[in-house]
């Protein structure tokens, strides 16, 4: 290996990452359903949508597994993240969907 001094860079912030599951899911979850919102979804500060559980098809995008994708958010804390992951989520809709809203919230009350 090789020695030396390595910069880590610490971001004071938080982060939540929210996911979108599909209908049937952890079961027999639903594949091919039409995914609503993503091409209106405007740039949002601090949000990266990942896509897991979908593909294309043609020109629209499609459910593709049990996981479908998920929303990381920043904030000054992790209730702020989660609310902002749910915000974009929000914009996002397909049949079945569903996402947890009630998760983050328990490490509130500082580090």
């Amino acid at each position: 290996g090789t020695s030396g001094d390595t910069n880590i860079e610490y971001n004071e912030g938080s982060y939540a990452t929210v996911v979108a599951v599909s209908g049937g899911y952890p079961g027999d979850d639903q594949k091919n359903i039409l995914i609503n919102g993503l091409a209106e979804l405007a740039q949002q500060r601090e949000s990266i949508v990942f896509h897991a559980g979908t593909k294309q098809d043609n020109d629209t995008i499609v459910t593709n597994g049990g996981r479908v994708l998920t929303v990381t958010s920043g904030g000054t804390t992790i209730a702020e993240a989660v609310l902002q992951s749910i915000e974009v989520l929000n914009e996002i809709s397909f049949e079945g969907m569903y996402f947890r809203n009630d998760i983050g919230y328990e490490f509130e009350g500082g580090r």
